[in-house]
């Protein structure tokens, strides 16, 4: 009788447990609070134990995913493939992509054709100078038709059984690069016309003087635009 009911406790418990884990809203619920009472040293207390430990193995993974869904940056695992076999809910924020619309889909299929090169045929970020950890900015096409300027940071774990596959981070930098050359083009050209201002045009004659192609000869046109050097 009272095995009977022991088994039974068990077998509901497994069976909710493989249910939460299926199930990717219930994922973030909390397992430990169907931890099994070892009450015997007999095989199922042995069973109830492991399964326990089973519980507390799960709950930490899903409190290092709920620390990856909670982070502003992009976190993806590409598979041997190259397809996206996991990626954090950030996705949607940056890239505008639900969760489940890439999942399964190959990385280059989010790639601009100019960033073709940063990936292998396979999916995979060229290892550049045998590193394993590489870094670099990708344009990757938002959900809207447009494009955002991707700081990735790769680390290829397909030699880890574990893991089985290249880890990536990817944090939105379109802002920052467009403020960057924004400031850049400030420097280098007058506000009003737009034209290149005197330190632009200096630097560029320095550096045709110093061009052993052009001999040290330099040429330099001056147009005058209606009288505007008068204002």
């Amino acid at each position: 009788m009272v095995i009977g009911r022991r088994l039974r406790l068990l077998a509901g418990r497994l069976t909710t447990v493989a249910r939460t884990v299926g199930d990717p809203v219930a994922e973030h619920r909390a397992t430990t609070t169907l931890s099994l009472p070892v009450e015997s040293a007999d095989d199922l207390g042995t069973t109830a134990a492991a399964f326990n430990a089973l519980l507390t193995a799960l709950e930490r993974e899903r409190r290092f995913r709920s620390v990856l869904h909670a982070t502003s940056d992009v976190t993806a695992l590409l598979n041997p493939a190259g397809e996206i076999a996991f990626v954090s809910d950030s996705v949607t924020d940056v890239l505008g992509w639900a969760r489940q619309d890439l999942v399964g889909r190959s990385v280059r299929e989010l790639l601009h054709a100019d960033d073709g090169d940063l990936f292998t045929a396979d999916g995979h970020p060229v290892s550049r100078d045998q590193e394993r950890t590489q870094v670099f900015v990708v344009q990757a096409r938002h959900r809207d038709g447009g494009w955002r300027h991707l700081e990735v940071s790769s680390s290829d774990r397909r030699d880890d059984p574990v893991i089985d596959g290249v880890l990536l981070t990817a944090r939105d930098v379109t802002e920052r690069l467009e403020l960057q050359r924004r400031l850049s083009f400030q420097a280098t050209h007058d506000d009003l016309t737009g034209l290149p201002n005197r330190a632009a045009v200096l630097d560029r004659a320095d550096a045709l003087l110093a061009d052993p192609r052009g001999g040290g000869r330099l040429a330099v046109v001056f147009l005058d635009l209606d009288g505007f050097k008068e204002v």
